[in-house]
């Protein structure tokens, strides 16, 4: 009987034992667990070369959209040297070199045209006397009574085919004379485009040799560490500020793997400040992640220790007293008991 009562009281005991554990695994279905308040930062860069020359800001400086946090002297973008006067000089006796050899081909168009009009007029002369000569000897014959007129005369003819020459002459002459004229006109255009867009280059570079900027802040935040000094020298696209929102706007947190909390995208957070637990917001996760990864030692319950766990994303209101980079306590609103 005594036997029976003590194999009566063990399973009372495994019983309450069960008992206690499936109640210690429903509590571990609402298990706090832990986080790290963020903000969105930001890198404040230049996308050129310059020089600082103000600093007006310090870390954690509270500021403005638009306020002034440095003032920079854009460094000249070509370590090389400036042609462009050169090249315009080249273009310059390029075009009187052009000009030159079409005022020399109308020069020379002209003294061939002067040259067999000449020649076409002293011929003409030459057969005019003749012509003269021929009817004057004609009509004496005529007096005589010794022939008769001909209509047809072979020295005419030659005249009348001379004028041809000459009307044929000052065609091709005038033909030639306006084409190369009008060469002339055109040569210099192109290169006058050029020059134009070389001294627009040339003054384009003179003026952005040393250019003074102001960079503002994109919206209000917080000054965190300024990577520059009075005249270093900044390389195209180097943080210059880091910058960051006044209040945090996320919390990372992670779920150990060998927990059984069961979190869903839209589930509402309950986040309270470790320092201060009368401090709390309510967030709403946003991701999850999708593998398991190494909890961050400042999250862990035995630092020491490696656990590895789910990362969640949860937002919270903007409107909160959170630190950034503060450690929150993590628990779920509707699983509270």
């Amino acid at each position: 009987m005594r036997t029976f009562a003590a194999y009566f009281v063990l399973a009372l005991l495994a019983f309450g034992a069960l008992a206690w554990v499936s109640t210690m695994m429903d509590k571990r279905k609402v298990d706090e667990f832990y986080g790290f308040a963020e903000t969105d930062e930001s890198e404040i860069n230049f996308n050129y070369p310059v020089e600082i020359q103000e600093i007006l800001v310090q870390p954690g400086d509270e500021v403005k959209t638009g306020q002034k946090l440095l003032i920079v002297k854009r460094a000249r973008s070509k370590d090389q040297l400036a042609d462009q006067g050169f090249r315009i000089d080249e273009l310059r006796a390029e075009s009187t070199l052009t000009k030159g050899k079409i005022a020399a081909n109308l020069a020379e168009l002209e003294v061939d045209y002067t040259r067999r009009l000449a020649a076409l007029q002293a011929k003409r002369s030459e057969l005019r006397s003749e012509a003269s000569y021929r009817e004057q000897l004609l009509k004496a014959v005529l007096e005589d009574g010794a022939g008769n007129s001909q209509s047809y005369s072979p020295v005419q003819e030659q005249l009348n085919n001379i004028d041809r020459q000459v009307q044929e002459l000052e065609r091709s002459y005038e033909q030639r004379r306006s084409a190369l004229q009008q060469e002339q006109q055109l040569s210099g255009k192109p290169l006058d485009v050029e020059m134009s867009r070389l001294r627009a280059e040339r003054e384009f570079d003179a003026a952005q040799e040393e250019v003074i900027y102001e960079i503002t802040a994109p919206s209000d935040g917080v000054i965190g560490s300024i990577n520059a000094k009075i005249s270093e020298h900044k390389s195209s696209f180097a943080p210059l500020i880091n910058f960051y929102e006044p209040n945090p706007s996320q919390v990372k947190g992670y779920i150990h793997e060998d927990r059984i909390l069961e979190a869903k995208v839209g589930d509402k957070i309950k986040i309270t400040s470790l320092t201060s637990p009368e401090t709390n917001k309510v967030g709403t996760i946003t991701g999850l992640g999708s593998r398991i990864v190494e909890i961050p030692s400042r999250l862990r319950r035995m630092v020491d220790f490696k656990t590895y766990g789910r990362e969640v994303l949860i937002s919270i209101p903007t409107d909160n007293p959170f630190l950034q980079k503060e450690k929150v306590v993590l628990t779920f609103v509707d699983k509270e008991s």
